[in-house]
């Protein structure tokens, strides 16, 4: 009876574990399409309608956060074959530093969004009930998969590959070798290099030095962030919080992203303000 017992213990082990493996294999299955999808659908839109409108920077842009993407997964191994350390390891932070960084990044993004559309800002805050001044005239809404893509690599993708190599190994490498402040100053440099060539033209005008300023701060402040919260996935979702507010601004005017930032602002700093009133009340 009692070897009865253990052999259907056994089978019931043995199932439960192939249901596990033919799960993992499917899942990741259907995650590696998706992801294909995502890469080829773009791809054959962009070559399709090459004739209607310049969409160049958008291939360029997925190219690079896919190489970017890749390097990461290769960095990530070769540092667990090393050290046997998760990098991606989710780590508890404080949530308060955490709120202050991103109360410095959403203001920065704020103000040089307000300072390169200032004229246009007032004139549209004069005229707000237009539904025409909503929605930028985008050519992504044209191509509903184009977008769709756009928001997985720029929001999810390139923010998770960026904090990787720059934080997670430049900066860390760079830290050995020289102190933080040094090491912070050369990936930001490398950081707004690379921004400039993905989003911005390189011209001398003052919109676009404000573009970079504001980048080159906003780098500075995601590696404080991850130096402060000791953990890469804080300096991450920093990073996909701010690139959400750039691909919203790709869908709506500047002065309804001016207004989504000032209304997150506000938000921001009536939880600082709770925070910091509950951890005095805890001391």
């Amino acid at each position: 009876m009692t070897q009865e017992i253990n052999n259907q213990l056994s089978l019931n082990k043995k199932i439960d574990s192939w249901a596990k493996i033919i799960f993992s294999f499917f899942s990741k299955l259907i995650l590696f399409l998706l992801l294909l999808a995502l890469i080829l659908t773009p791809t054959f839109s962009i070559v399709t309608y090459s004739n209607d409108y310049n969409i160049q920077q958008a291939l360029i842009f997925f190219g690079f956060t896919f190489s970017l993407c890749l390097l990461s997964i290769y960095m990530l191994i070769m540092k667990h074959i090393k050290t046997r350390k998760r990098i991606l390891r989710v780590k508890k932070f404080n949530s308060y530093t955490f709120l202050k960084y991103l109360l410095i990044n959403i203001s920065i993004l704020t103000i040089a969004l307000s300072a390169e559309n200032f004229h246009e800002s007032i004139l549209a805050l004069k005229n707000l009930t237009s539904e025409s001044i909503i929605y930028n005239p985008n050519i992504y809404f044209i191509h509903p998969e184009i977008l769709a893509s756009l928001l997985i690599f720029s929001v999810v993708l390139f923010p998770l590959s960026i904090e990787i190599i720059f934080r997670a190994m430049m900066y860390e490498r760079l830290k050995k070798k020289s102190s933080s402040k040094i090491a912070n100053l050369i990936v930001s440099v490398i950081f707004i290099t690379i921004q400039t060539i993905l989003f911005l033209s390189f011209s001398p005008q003052l919109e676009e030095l404000v573009w970079i300023i504001a980048m080159f701060i906003t780098s500075l402040v995601l590696t404080r962030t991850y130096e402060k919260t000791n953990t890469i996935c804080s300096s991450i979702f920093l990073n996909m919080l701010m690139m959400s507010i750039y691909f919203l601004h790709l869908i709506f005017k500047t002065h309804i992203i001016i207004l989504f930032s000032l209304a997150v602002i506000i938000g921001i700093l009536i939880a600082l303000i709770l925070n910091r009133r509950k951890s005095l009340s805890e001391t």
